[in-house]
């Protein structure tokens, strides 16, 4: 009874720094390791990690990650700041990261609208704090 895919979603259940902050290949940048877990019953195409901040820009690789219910997965993400001279005010309004996802497939209940967007929230400080310390203001 009902559709299939009722009372699935994804959402982040953990964040871990990676080191080495300001690697080579980008000193004004640091990354961010997101673990996903997926209830209900629909596996998961996450994909698309923005940041609604001016003046930081959020990639990954890999993509998508694919998560299956009941199952974690990991979204490594890549955090570059445009401007180390001049780096964004991350206010506690904004210590979030948006991750889309789509439902895999098209079975039964998966209709057009199975996107998803997960604002997941950061601990308060964090994103200042690694970008202290990728700019080397730390």
């Amino acid at each position: 009874a009902g559709s299939g895919a009722s009372g699935s979603a994804f959402a982040v259940t953990a964040i871990d720094t990676t080191q080495p902050i300001g690697a080579p290949t980008d000193p004004q940048g640091f990354d961010l390791t997101f673990t996903i877990e997926a209830a209900g019953i629909a596996t998961w195409n996450v994909e698309a990690p923005a940041s609604g901040q001016t003046g930081v820009t959020i990639t990954a690789s890999g993509l998508p990650v694919v998560i299956t219910p009941g199952q974690t997965a990991r979204l490594a993400t890549h955090w570059h700041v445009a401007d180390c001279a001049h780096p964004p005010a991350w206010n506690g309004g904004m210590g979030a990261m948006e991750i889309t996802g789509a439902m895999a497939g098209s079975g039964p209940g998966n209709s057009d609208s199975s996107e998803q967007t997960f604002s997941a929230t950061l601990r308060p400080g964090l994103v200042t704090e690694m970008m202290q310390v990728a700019c080397g203001s730390a």
